[in-house]
């Protein structure tokens, strides 16, 4: 149960934290560096894996009841 309100906060957190960070570097009038560019793919990467959080916390509470189209 612990980790399961771990991953909730972790989900609730990291998704408006990406995307502020995204449209911050997106909305940037200067030129974009290499660092930049890298750090907004890293938002767009951690984003995404915020977004299989809750998938993982149902199956932590009560199994996994997504099917077997989800689970691959």
């Amino acid at each position: 149960l612990i980790l399961c309100l771990i991953e909730i906060t972790n989900f609730l957190l990291a998704i408006p934290g990406n995307l502020l960070v995204g449209l911050v570097i997106w909305t940037s009038r200067q030129v974009l560096t290499s660092s930049d560019v890298y750090l907004f793919h890293l938002t767009m990467a951690d984003g995404l894996m915020a977004l299989t959080l809750p998938f993982f916390a149902v199956d932590l509470v009560q199994g996994w009841l997504f099917g077997d189209f989800m689970c691959k």
